[in-house]
């Protein structure tokens, strides 16, 4: 007969083994499951299959199946799925864009902080880098993403931030945060996946950008965009 012993590690991404072993005897010899040899139509092929193939890739380690196709003799003619699949992008670029105008009352603002500051927490010890823009009708880079990387206590990065005021010229601080964040040069990487958080009270007052250019530049970029509070019109704008 023959045993799979699926708990078996012989390195990163090498998990399991299959043993030939003779009851007689009490001895069992591996099967040899990384060559390949011919087999025509006429072969009577096996199949083993296990379900706990790991797959690491950077800090998370992914469980799957595989399965091996042999023949009569035990040698191994193929494997299923031939490879394994690539590991997901574990970089992640997440930029906020909050916003600081007259409309939002101070203690709706440190509420947006706290927000801020407990998703900063969550992606602690991930390959995320943050970023953060305040507009109104003034715009201030709080910090971009070299700036959060190089940072030793990140957290007071947050809670220096002090409110603006003014009117909500929403279209264009998104298209700053683009251009100014999204870039080498503040710290960005290349692959990363990029996200927009856009954090408003309501829709755009005075902006006399409309939404239909900077949202077809974060599609262009592949920015995914989310929006956090205001009324049905604006979350439409910003994630249509």
């Amino acid at each position: 007969p023959d045993f799979y012993a699926p708990l078996q590690r012989d390195g990163v991404n090498k998990t399991g083994a299959l043993y030939s072993c003779d009851p007689s005897t009490s001895s069992c010899q591996r099967v040899p499951i990384n060559g390949y040899t011919h087999c025509n139509n006429q072969c009577r092929l096996f199949q083993a299959c296990g379900p706990t193939l790991q797959r690491t890739c950077g800090q998370s380690i992914y469980v799957m199946g595989r399965c091996y196709q042999l023949d009569s003799s035990l040698r191994h003619q193929q494997t299923l799925p031939p490879s394994l699949p690539e590991c997901p992008v574990r970089s992640l670029d997440i930029a906020f864009l909050i916003d600081g105008s007259g409309s939002i009352d101070p203690d709706q603002f440190q509420e947006m902080l706290t927000f801020v500051s407990k998703v900063i927490e969550d992606f602690e010890g991930t390959d995320t880098l943050f970023a953060i823009m305040q507009y109104s009708n003034l715009f201030t880079e709080h910090f971009n993403f070299k700036k959060f990387s190089a940072a030793r206590d990140k957290r007071r990065l947050i809670w220096s931030i002090t409110q603006l005021r003014g009117t909500t010229w929403t279209a264009t601080g998104i298209q700053k945060v683009l251009r100014e964040l999204f870039i080498p040069s503040s710290g960005s990487r290349h692959g990363s996946q990029k996200f927009l958080i856009v954090i408003t009270d309501g829709e755009k007052y005075g902006d006399t950008l409309d939404y239909s250019g900077p949202i077809a530049e974060a599609e262009g970029m592949g920015v995914v965009r989310f929006a956090i509070g205001g009324p049905s019109e604006t979350v439409k704008h910003l994630m249509s």
